[in-house]
């Protein structure tokens, strides 16, 4: 494309220096350990949503030499439950299964981030697993809710 413009103008460039590109690409290739972060949101079904968030992810994960592994979970899902069901003991066995599917999946992350929203909806389920974070000592970035 870069020639094309070129030509187009009548103009020479010299070849561009991408070296600085190359070593995030190579640590990407040969990262082997894998960081798990539930990301609670309530616009999960649209991924593209929070594109920037889940690519500033893994792009961080390169510079660590890891990969990222992202477990979407809707931020309602975890509203389904009564706070006083919700503890690491009892995972809800009597849960829904989305509820108890994002309930797992909040207990086995490395991380949780809370990306940005707007209104009402989903809030409840983005406290539950900021309180979740806290008392199991999961990472957390929210922000969110005033959290940052």
């Amino acid at each position: 494309m870069d020639d094309f413009i070129l030509d187009h103008f009548g103009t020479e460039a010299p070849e561009p220096d991408l070296s600085s590109w190359r070593e995030p690409i190579e640590r990407a290739e040969r990262a082997t350990h894998t960081v798990r972060i539930a990301l609670v949101g309530k616009y999960i079904k649209l991924e593209d949503a929070y594109l920037s968030v889940s690519e500033a992810l893994r792009h961080a994960a390169f510079l660590q030499d890891s990969k990222v592994a992202i477990d979407w979970i809707d931020s309602e899902a975890l509203e389904d439950k009564p706070d006083r069901e919700i503890d690491s003991a009892n995972i809800g066995e009597d849960a829904g299964d989305a509820n108890r599917r994002a309930l797992e999946m909040l207990q086995a992350a490395d991380g949780i981030l809370i990306p940005g929203g707007f209104g009402g909806r989903g809030i409840e389920g983005k406290i539950v697993a900021a309180r979740i974070a806290r008392e199991q000592k999961i990472p957390f970035l929210g922000i969110c809710l005033e959290c940052r």
